[in-house]
């Protein structure tokens, strides 16, 4: 059933990557270029829903008029900037556009749940990655006696370290690496492509 609106996904430099909906909807947001490929970063486009949420990092509505080039005015959008729970980066926006004349009051709403259920998700990846890095911690302490260890996730938190870097004062409370202790080596934790199979970095570091 046609909704009204385009569906779409946008990277972190606000370029479309995915746009889904009724056929002839999408005809006519190729009048404003609302095309696959296409840039709506703020530089590029001026205030959109898309181009602006990436700026604030927060969702965002624009509203018919708000818009700043004159053909989107037509147009009513609701985007929201998804995160990297590890990193914080954005990695994309998610985003519905539709014809002002049927703007729902809800869409906003819609766009900040799709954000959440995404996020959801990447949490418990997060999760995963960070089960695989408290392995990998307890074979490196088990394979060298008396070496010092630390393994960090794809945000630089400290998941598992030896008792001597918290005694030393090089992790705070938050679980940050202050600095590095000296000599210490920070590199991939294994080659094996078995447990990096999601591109995530593992990081040991040995004193």
């Amino acid at each position: 059933m046609d909704s009204g609106h385009l569906v779409t996904f946008c990277n972190a430099a606000g370029d479309i990557v995915h746009l889904d909906g009724d056929l002839s909807l999408m005809l006519k947001a190729e009048d404003m270029n609302f095309v696959l490929g296409s840039s709506w970063a703020e530089n590029r486009a001026g205030t959109n829903a898309i181009g602006t949420s990436l700026v604030t990092g927060s969702p965002v509505q624009v509203f018919a008029a708000e818009h700043f080039c004159q053909e989107v005015q037509k147009w009513t959008c609701s985007a929201a900037p998804i995160r990297d729970p590890a990193t914080r980066d954005i990695l994309g926006v998610f985003n519905l556009t539709g014809l002002w004349r049927v703007y729902h009051p809800h869409s906003l709403s819609a766009v900040i749940s799709a954000r959440q259920t995404v996020e959801s998700c990447l949490r418990n990846q997060l999760e995963q990655e960070r089960f695989r890095l408290t392995e990998r911690f307890s074979q490196l302490v088990s394979s060298v006696v008396g070496s010092p260890f630390l393994v960090l996730d794809r945000g630089g938190k400290v998941i598992n370290a030896s008792n001597m870097l918290y005694e030393q004062g090089w992790i705070d409370n938050q679980q940050n690496l202050i600095g590095a202790p000296p000599n210490v080596r920070v590199e991939r934790a294994g080659s094996d492509r078995r447990q990096a199979a999601d591109d995530s970095r593992f990081f040991a570091g040995r004193l």
